[in-house]
């Protein structure tokens, strides 16, 4: 097409046909490429979809995790885990936020067996 046509298109009528070629474009690529990765693209909508409902991807514990946890079930406060673990209390902190601790470990293994 050239460019006077894309003038007179609308704009979810242009998305669509961009959308179109790139999906083509990357089938050719991996056609021609083997070793690239498989593209975001195309991955399970219903497994996305169940993810964000539950709050976005589950996240798998780290050994210092599960140390800090472990901790902070036991009522530590956030400096007191950091002078054991010898990190900082700003570390400990954005665990804490990253994985949603303290955590039933129980609860937690429940969850992924369901």
């Amino acid at each position: 097409m050239n460019r006077e046509a894309y003038k007179h298109m609308n704009r979810e009528a242009y998305e669509e046909l961009y959308r179109k070629a790139w999906i083509a474009q990357n089938k050719k690529d991996r056609e021609d490429n083997p070793k690239l990765g498989p593209n975001v693209m195309f991955r399970d909508p219903k497994q996305a979809q169940e993810n964000a409902r539950k709050g976005g991807r589950p996240k798998a514990l780290t050994e210092r995790a599960k140390m800090i946890n472990r901790m902070l079930e036991k009522g530590m406060t956030l400096r007191d885990v950091a002078d054991v673990l010898g990190i900082s209390h700003q570390a400990v902190m954005q665990t804490k936020h990253r994985y949603g601790l303290p955590l039933n470990e129980k609860i937690r293994t429940d969850q992924r067996h369901n």
